[in-house]
């Protein structure tokens, strides 16, 4: 029985390395050009899937290159002049995230509130679902992995989707719908009991039905036939030559290589850092991940893309939640996609140039659909508007402009109603007639901070003369010293009043 257990074990874990593979082949692949040789995204992939996990502290999260860097990646080889200048910035933007690590400024990473992250899983979800509808129906003119909202041909998102039908290929389309089709029926809990008796991924299932409709219509309906144009482009292995490219240092006395290798450097780790808190969140053991550790993998791993070729890796949500949901539990499945990556495109380049845009969009859009939980906008939505407010901003903003406006936009509604409720009052007051003298109690909360000084001193000042007053501390954990110094200095006016002051647990 043990044995059983442990080959079942180890074949879900193949399974759930050829979906995280089939997810990021077209993303890494979608990444390049612009100044970015061919196979730059793949190098990267290796290097993350294999180095940076074996040094990692988390066993689900995916390293690899991320789409939301693309611009970054480009602008700074326009800026810089060539791709050799931009490795050696990102050679040195590795060694600032190692040196992150050990200031452990990962520890920020818990400070991430739970709205946020959550608005960041959701916005994650909704881009690729937007941006993959004009890929199922052979609207391909926008590259494959560019997530950013405005689009390098002049359209956006949204406009994009709008005018997809003028670009709709129909073979593409037959395809796309099918693979949809197919992806949502398959992965269906009602079709749980028959994936048992699948030994094939659905997502590969997927891609070969595709492929052998390519082939049907290439036959029967010639008219309908799929141009390369709308099918996965992959590069041909020419040498090692055309694989490694190696940094260039000559400028590395020069201020943008420098200001590069800190925005870079800067980036990857805020995004890598949440993406970290989110996948724990995913996580159905519910472990929690050393940050800091992540963030000294993470800085080795792109210093050695810089070293080789490659462009800059952060953890990936898309692909960390395909290996959940496909049930990979440990590393092996995340080391796996790599090697798959590596070794199909430089041996059966050719076959996977068959594979058409539309199915796997259609891939991509089901990942898009699982990270977008009607149940966790429900929940959001209850927890009131300290809650859903800043999810909701997180979303919207990040969706139109990109991850790290999105966040911050989130973190500063957050804030907002973190100072709101501090400034609350944070004690209670209560007051009766004894004997013709008024009793005044108040009750420190558990927290008070500076925020609440002016209206905790209006308040002692407010009682009336004569009166016997308690401050009741027995619930205060925090307290700031500027409220302790009006304390003071009311038990030190007390007696112009005549008011009787007692401190209790104070």
């Amino acid at each position: 029985m043990l044995s059983t257990t442990k080959k079942y074990s180890l074949f879900t874990e193949l399974k759930a390395g050829i979906v995280v593979f089939i997810i990021a082949l077209p993303i890494c692949l979608g990444i390049t050009g612009q100044g970015v040789p061919a196979y730059s995204g793949i190098l990267a992939a290796m290097i993350g899937g294999i180095f940076v996990t074996l040094l990692s502290g988390s066993k689900l999260t995916v390293t690899g290159p991320a789409a939301g860097l693309t611009a970054t990646v480009v602008a700074g080889i326009a800026t810089l002049g060539k791709f050799e200048y931009f490795l050696a910035a990102l050679c040195l933007a590795g060694v600032i995230q190692m040196a992150f690590a050990g200031l452990k400024v990962g520890s920020i990473a818990h400070y991430f509130p739970s709205s946020v992250i959550k608005g960041f899983l959701s916005a994650t979800g909704l881009i690729l679902i937007f941006k993959q509808l004009p890929h199922i129906i052979g609207d391909d003119k926008d590259a494959e992995g560019d997530l950013s909202f405005f689009q390098s041909n002049g359209e956006n998102t949204f406009s994009e989707i709008y005018r997809m039908f003028d670009y709709m290929d129909t073979g593409s389309m037959i395809i796309g719908l099918v693979s949809v089709i197919l992806m949502f029926g398959l992965l269906h809990p009602s079709m749980q009991r028959m994936r048992r008796t699948v030994y094939v991924p659905i997502s590969l299932l997927v891609v070969v039905v595709a492929v052998l409709l390519n082939v049907g219509i290439e036959k029967y309906f010639p008219q309908w036939l799929i141009t390369p144009t709308h099918k996965l482009s992959v590069p041909v292995f020419e040498g090692f030559d055309s694989l490694f490219h190696f940094p260039d240092f000559s400028m590395i006395l020069h201020q943008d290589l420098w200001l590069l290798a800190l925005v870079i450097a800067v980036m990857t780790s805020m995004e890598g850092l949440l993406s970290l808190e989110a996948i724990d969140k995913l996580d159905p053991d519910k472990n929690i991940s050393p940050p800091n550790r992540e963030l000294f993998a993470q800085g080795l791993g792109n210093t050695l893309c810089g070293l080789i070729g490659g462009i800059p890796i952060t953890t990936v949500v898309l692909r960390s939640s395909s290996k959940i949901n496909a049930g990979g539990r440990t590393k092996g499945s995340t080391i796996l996609h790599a090697v798959i990556l590596l070794a199909v495109l430089l041996f059966i380049p050719n076959i996977l140039s068959m594979i058409p845009m539309s199915a796997l969009a259609a891939i991509l859009l089901y990942v898009g659909y699982k990270l977008v939980s009607i149940g966790v906008i429900r929940t959001m939505y209850k927890a009131g508007w300290s809650q859903f407010l800043p999810y909701v901003v997180t979303i919207v903003v990040m969706m139109t402009t990109g991850i790290f406006p999105g966040i911050v936009a989130g973190l500063l509604v957050a804030i907002f109603y973190i100072l709101k409720n501090n400034l609350k009052m944070p004690y209670k007051i209560s007051s009766a007639p004894i004997e013709g003298r008024i009793y005044t109690l108040i009750t420190l909360a558990e927290d008070v901070t500076f925020l609440n000084r002016n209206s905790f001193q209006e308040a002692l000042y407010k009682l009336p003369e004569g009166s016997k007053v308690i401050i009741d501390g027995s619930f205060n954990k925090n307290i700031d010293p500027d409220i302790l110094e009006i304390i003071q200095a009311f038990v030190h006016k007390k007696d112009v009043r005549k008011i009787d002051v007692e401190l209790i647990n104070l």
